[in-house]
């Protein structure tokens, strides 16, 4: 018995002894791999422990680190005690990419309008955009505008779409890809020798586009998620469209919930996957009836439908509004003629500024371009 606990001890005794040892190894390894003196920072990734590093160390992708306060002097000195941290080699990579690939100060997804681009320099990653507006205005359209403008800068666009089947929007593609071809011959099958031509033509064209389109009906954010990873995981995924929040699948196990929690929580979920993927994620959503009733007819932050949850979620909101369709001849604003005018109203964006774009469009809102005043307005607001 005594041999025992004898044996008991010295096995305890040997346990602490390997445990001190390895600790001691860890406080080694992160004092040799830190540049300064004292612990180096614990670094969580998911709200894992993935170990300790020094800043420029990057253990996952879009994760930065920045530096614990240094001595160095950031005016081209010695020593100073400088409280500022050493800007991640990370970060700094990206900014300097910014620079070499930037086009016209464009750094993301083109969107297809000059105007846009300017105020956003493009569709960033890791960004949810939200695109809201009254039924009947033009989201889907203007969506699909901006779906089409990425592909053709060669990046892969997948459209969930929850409200129409994905015929419709080859219709409207090949609307918007094709002159002269009118929206009723189209619809009815009834087309003339040269818009069958044309037809063929915009198709081969936008066959060689890189967009998917998942029209299932019963589309939760959780599946969108799903899919978008799947994708992303074989490069066919730089950007993702859903059209619309409000007619997502929210049912959950998740019981005595209101729709105000239910549509919070599929916006989050679009967040997160915009922040996972590192894509640009845009979000069509509908507004509430309040600002058909307002003097001007402008849609605000305050109107979006059924959580403000929306609002705070989102990296950049867009509202749309054609001012023609409550009757106006001139925008009060712009004073612009409204035939054809749309207007964007950048009303939050997180990274920059906010304001207001106008862009052009047909009649049957099939065609979207940069809107230019007509020669009348220009000639009399001449200076």
């Amino acid at each position: 018995m005594k041999n025992l606990w004898i044996s008991i001890k010295i096995t305890l005794a040997m346990c602490v002894v390997l445990f001190v040892g390895y600790v001691l190894v860890l406080r080694l390894v992160a004092w040799v791999a830190s540049p300064n003196d004292g612990e180096a920072p614990v670094v969580t990734y998911n709200g894992k422990v993935v170990g300790a590093a020094n800043v420029g160390q990057v253990f996952t992708d879009s994760v930065y680190f920045w530096g614990r306060p240094s001595n160095v002097d950031y005016n081209g000195g010695g020593s100073g005690g400088s409280n500022k941290g050493t800007t991640n080699e990370e970060y700094l990579a990206e900014v300097e990419q910014r620079m070499e690939h930037g086009c016209n100060g464009i750094t993301g997804i083109p969107t297809g309008f000059d105007a846009l681009d300017h105020v956003t320099a493009g569709w960033q990653c890791g960004d949810l955009n939200i695109l809201a507006a009254r039924p009947s205005v033009g989201k889907t359209a203007f969506a699909l505008h901006l779906a089409r403008a990425a592909a053709m800068a060669g990046r892969h666009v997948v459209v969930f779409s929850l409200e129409m089947q994905g015929e419709r929007l080859g219709d409207r593609w090949l609307l918007a890809a094709t002159e002269g071809v009118d929206p009723q011959h189209l619809r009815s099958g009834q087309l003339t020798p040269g818009e069958v031509r044309q037809v063929h033509e915009a198709s081969a064209e936008l066959s060689r586009l890189p967009i998917l389109i998942d029209d299932h009906p019963m589309t939760s954010m959780d599946r969108v998620r799903s899919s978008a990873r799947l994708l992303k995981s074989k490069n066919r995924c730089d950007m993702v469209i859903v059209d619309y929040l409000q007619l997502c699948d929210m049912r959950s196990d998740q019981k005595n919930r209101n729709r105000e929690q239910e549509v919070a929580q599929a916006s989050r979920k679009a967040k997160l996957l915009a922040k996972e993927l590192d894509i640009p994620v845009l979000l069509l959503s509908q507004l509430n009836r309040a600002s058909d009733g307002s003097i001007d007819h402008r849609p605000t932050l305050s109107n979006l439908r059924e959580s403000g949850a929306i609002e705070q979620d989102a990296d950049m909101v867009m509202l749309l509004c054609r001012p023609a369709l409550y009757g106006k001849t001139v925008d009060k604003k712009s004073t612009y003629p409204t035939d054809g005018l749309g207007i964007v109203i950048i009303a939050k964006h997180r990274n920059g500024k906010t304001g207001e774009v106008y862009f052009h469009h047909n009649q049957s809102m099939t065609k979207l371009v940069d809107y230019i005043p007509p020669l009348e307005w220009l000639t009399r607001n001449a200076k």
